[in-house]
């Protein structure tokens, strides 16, 4: 795993069967961007990846056995852009989000239970989130938030 200490980019994506991710990721210290997805049989985080100090973009997505995020992820204090889509069993955001200070983007789509404990001002997770500038829920573009201020409905 020596050749893979520089590498920025990591993107997991259906990978059928996988029932954990590997601990050599926790190694990749210069890792800026990790996208982890369809991944059904995965139900959590590795503890080895609060090691990722300079990550500023964590995507996962079609993970229909993650139940909860780690408390450690907001020990990932560079971290800038998080998107959680189709995770219809992810029931909270961690207490220790809201340590995600530069957080700048917050993208959850397709998680219904996690949306409503989300929602602007009422629901129980407000008040984790409140700090975020950029706050995405279902049926939103991300991107075309972030570039635009706008929120795109798809219909």
């Amino acid at each position: 795993m020596r050749s893979l200490t520089t590498l920025s980019t990591l993107s997991i994506d259906y990978s059928c069967g996988l029932r954990s991710l590997p601990n050599w990721i926790g190694g990749l210290t210069l890792l800026t961007e990790l996208e982890i997805g369809s991944c059904p049989d995965l139900t959590s985080l590795p503890e080895d990846l609060y090691s990722l100090t300079v990550l500023k973009s964590l995507t996962i997505h079609d993970w229909s056995g993650l139940i909860s995020l780690p408390a450690w992820i907001g020990r990932l204090s560079s971290l800038e852009y998080l998107q959680i889509r189709k995770c219809p069993k992810l029931m909270s955001l961690p207490e220790e989000k809201r340590s995600l200070t530069i957080l700048y983007i917050l993208e959850i789509t397709d998680c219904p239970q996690l949306s409503k404990r989300c929602e602007r001002e009422k629901g129980e997770d407000w008040p984790k989130i409140a700090h975020v500038r950029i706050k995405v829920d279902d049926g939103c573009d991300a991107e075309a938030y972030f570039r635009f201020g706008t929120c795109t409905l798809s219909i």
